[in-house]
């Protein structure tokens, strides 16, 4: 697609999550989601979860994109995948001869006839399954952020009842491609979190002046705006490079940008930014749970660190 034919598809996007955003897994399915990710990945996940980002959605596309990066059919085969417990971005699950241990968080609760993709530690490793829900416990886990529906799932499934899917680096390119969703999502709440504070501090006035006319406020305005371009260059720059570190990088800088946000914008706010009345405090809860998921800042630049000592090489200066 050249630029005019991106602009085009953001702005239908757009509109589709403004008008569905809380039946937005069936909308995007009858847009025609699946032909848009094969055909063009980059423009469609990064577009539509900064419009998850931007609309706090109570749906998201995450379950898609996983399966996804297993296997194109893989989308249709499952309900949902089974994420590791944050902040590691190891999974708690454990696959031997007693069976499959179920444990995990879930983007949304499943049928009981349903089947979801599950990452589980084997005698070699990480393995995937396809494991049946039935008999399996759910329990809503959505005390901190309430407008999306996550669930823990746990229980103890038969070994026989498990199917392996994918290869030896399937959970590592499963990883990888929810890390370059989640930064999508994280630039797009950190964008909402620096706009609302510009709104304010603009409009507000002290001692006759606008608010964003001192300093200490500007400094903390251009320290969240500084980690949000860099957040954005490394969202891109993970897509133009099919390493999995610049996909860590890239969640890595949309956490920290996310953090700066909630702490300079939330003071900036004064009073109004502690209370249940401004929308601030959803999109800190988001944040909140999104930044450890698939691995959590500490977790991440770990990650990285060993990545580079390893190899030997820096990542690219444009996703720095």
């Amino acid at each position: 697609m050249d630029a005019a034919e991106l602009d085009l598809l953001r702005d239908a996007l757009s509109d589709l999550v403004a008008a569905h955003a809380d039946d937005l897994c069936a909308a995007l399915d009858d847009f025609g989601w699946a032909d848009l990710v094969e055909q063009e990945a980059a423009a469609a996940v990064d577009t539509v979860f900064r419009l998850q980002g931007t609309h706090l959605t109570a749906p998201t596309m995450l379950d898609d994109v996983l399966a996804r990066a297993l296997d194109p059919t893989a989308a249709a085969m499952v309900s949902a995948v089974l994420l590791p417990l944050p902040p590691s971005p190891e999974p708690e699950s454990a696959y031997g001869n007693a069976g499959v241990q179920v444990d995990g968080l879930l983007t949304h609760p499943v049928d009981m006839g349903a089947t979801v993709l599950v990452a589980a530690r084997a005698v070699d490793g990480v393995c995937l399954l396809a494991v049946p829900v039935a008999g399996l416990d759910q329990t809503p886990a959505g005390e901190l952020d309430p407008r999306r529906p996550w669930t823990r799932l746990r229980g103890c499934v038969p070994a026989g009842a498990a199917d392996h899917v994918g290869d030896a680096e399937a959970w590592r390119r499963v990883v990888a491609a929810g890390r370059r969703a989640l930064a999508a999502e994280l630039v797009a709440l950190g964008d909402r979190m620096l706009l609302m504070a510009v709104e304010h501090t603009s409009t507000r006035h002290q001692f006759g002046q606008p608010l964003a006319s001192f300093q200490v406020v500007r400094h903390k305005l251009a320290d969240v705006r500084l980690w949000g371009e860099v957040a954005d260059l490394a969202a891109g720059a993970a897509w133009e490079d099919e390493d999995p570190a610049a996909a860590a990088l890239a969640k890595s800088a949309a956490a920290r940008y996310t953090a700066c946000a909630r702490e300079h914008v939330q003071q900036l706010l004064g009073g109004m930014g502690f209370s249940w009345e401004h929308d601030l405090h959803w999109y800190i809860r988001r944040a909140l749970v999104l930044e450890p998921l698939l691995g959590g800042p500490g977790v991440v630049r770990a990650e990285i660190g060993s990545a580079i000592k390893e190899s030997g090489r820096l990542p690219d200066l444009a996703a720095l």
